[in-house]
């Protein structure tokens, strides 16, 4: 699934996109994501996050401001573990780790930083592109 777009008005974002309908492609080398649900949980709203499965990674993406995505790898650079957005930071479950959502290593074990993607969000649709490729 090189491009996707990803309906958020399911009740459980985390739950659901496993399971989610086949997904509407976008651009080739994108993930798009449709940010219009209004819940604290998910990306309708400022520290919202929302974790997004791919073909390649699991990326994890943060609504830092109205219009501003921080997209990172969660997959931790230590053991592979899955880490998860805190509200200040990307903490690994596993041994501890800690990334800064730049994916900047700010606690080890880890010693490498988690990958970063580009986020581009269009108002006018609301829907955020996630450049995987």
């Amino acid at each position: 699934m090189l491009g996707c777009k990803i309906d958020l008005d399911s009740a459980s974002v985390d739950a659901a996109l496993p399971d989610a309908e086949p997904p509407v492609p976008c651009e080739p080398g994108k993930v798009c994501v449709d940010v219009t649900r209004k819940s604290s949980d998910t990306l309708g709203q400022v520290g919202g996050s929302l974790r997004i499965p791919t073909e390649t990674d699991t990326i994890i993406v943060v609504r830092t401001g109205d219009t501003t995505f921080e997209a990172t790898s969660a997959i931790c650079t230590h053991r592979r573990c899955t880490v998860a957005w805190t509200g200040t930071l990307l903490r690994c479950p596993c041994h501890g780790s800690q990334f800064s959502l730049e994916g900047v290593v700010l606690k080890g074990p880890a010693d490498r930083p988690l990958k970063t993607y580009e986020t581009m969000f269009d108002e006018a649709t609301n829907i955020l592109s996630i450049i995987i490729a």
